[in-house]
């Protein structure tokens, strides 16, 4: 990436600050963890909910109750009830991830899978998506307790987070908002290598720009995000 003092720099540089202000709205992170049913399906009205939901008194999308014909007019047979929210919705995920050879970490609640052979940027982000679709990724660092992890569990190894293909504008492969967004996630002056350098490293000393065809091992997370297009 561009020294400090460089446009470009100021450009990454005001793009965080950005997402730092953004972040400080929802206040302090917490550990990675899947949504409960409870959150995952709350509303405060029937356009909240997917369109085979309502929304109940409770304030949760359910399936409404079964329908019964009343003088030729479907009427509900009976009130809504809380109680008819569905299971975990990503229970299945979960259990699919075990299967794929993920283990759940107490610190941080997260699923993960280490690859502690070496690989270059693109082989690993392939390599963690193919475990389970549309959950599974090369590890984005979603909070500081992740980073902190990493740090101790698995240095010098790949991250999901790229500036490809407009230079000078990181971004993580998931939709989520990560700890990207503050600046001192990176190491001292980074990231620092221009064109050359567009996938990032999980280093002793914060994040590191490198070169993507780089070996370098990896961590695969599990947390029912998909990957952006």
């Amino acid at each position: 990436m561009l020294p400090a003092s460089t446009p470009m720099s100021m450009q990454v540089e005001r793009r965080l600050l950005g997402f730092v202000a953004a972040l400080a709205a929802l206040g302090p992170l917490a550990a990675c963890e899947f949504p409960t049913p409870s959150k995952h399906y709350a509303c405060d009205k029937d356009t909240d909910c997917d369109p085979e939901r309502v929304c109940s008194p409770a304030k949760y999308c359910v399936l409404p109750s079964s329908m019964e014909p009343d003088g030729g007019v479907d009427t509900d047979a009976a009130p809504i009830d809380s109680a008819m929210i569905d299971g975990d919705p990503f229970a299945a995920t979960r259990a699919a991830c075990l299967a794929a050879g993920y283990t759940q970490e107490a610190t941080t609640s997260g699923l993960y899978r280490f690859v502690t052979t070496g690989a270059n940027w693109t082989n690993a982000r392939t390599d963690c998506e193919n475990d389970v679709a549309g959950a599974t990724h090369v590890i984005t660092l979603s909070n500081d307790t992740e980073v902190a992890y990493q740090r101790a569990t698995q240095l010098d190894a790949w991250i999901g987070w790229v500036d490809r293909p407009t230079e000078g504008m990181w971004h993580v492969l998931t939709a989520e908002v990560p700890v990207l967004n503050y600046q001192a996630a990176w190491a001292s002056n980074r990231p620092d290598g221009g064109s050359d350098e567009n996938c990032a490293l999980m280093r002793s000393g914060g994040i590191d720009d490198v070169d993507c065809p780089q070996a370098h091992r990896y961590i695969c997370e599990c947390d029912g995000q998909a990957v952006l297009p």
